[in-house]
């Protein structure tokens, strides 16, 4: 994935800011003028930086690329973020669940 390689993933919103998140790369969101409601999961999680002005942009970027302590800080709080990987034993344990319930 290029998004390993990379030093900082940036984008708007879309699936690979947030596989970019899971991979514990750096991440910031590019939405200056947001109308509305932000729909990434990874800003509202506070696991990727968002800039929501124009103004905020360079600062995000240069935060993240610069200053080794804020990149570290960052790939921690993802590290700590991470999903469990455990999806399809709790998909099947919720199958068996519900075959019970109807007397299966």
């Amino acid at each position: 994935e290029d998004a390993l390689a990379a030093d900082l993933v940036t984008g708007m919103n879309s699936i690979l800011l947030m596989e970019a998140c899971y991979m514990q790369c750096p991440t910031v969101s590019l939405q200056p003028g947001l109308l509305g409601v932000d729909e990434l999961p990874t800003n509202a999680l506070g696991i990727s930086r968002a800039a929501y002005r124009a103004g905020d942009i360079l600062p995000a970027i240069e935060g993240l690329l610069m200053n080794d302590q804020a990149r570290t800080a960052m790939r921690a709080q993802l590290a700590n973020s991470a999903p469990g990987g455990d999806a399809a034993r709790r998909v099947a344990d919720l199958i068996y669940e519900m075959l019970e319930g109807v007397g299966c």
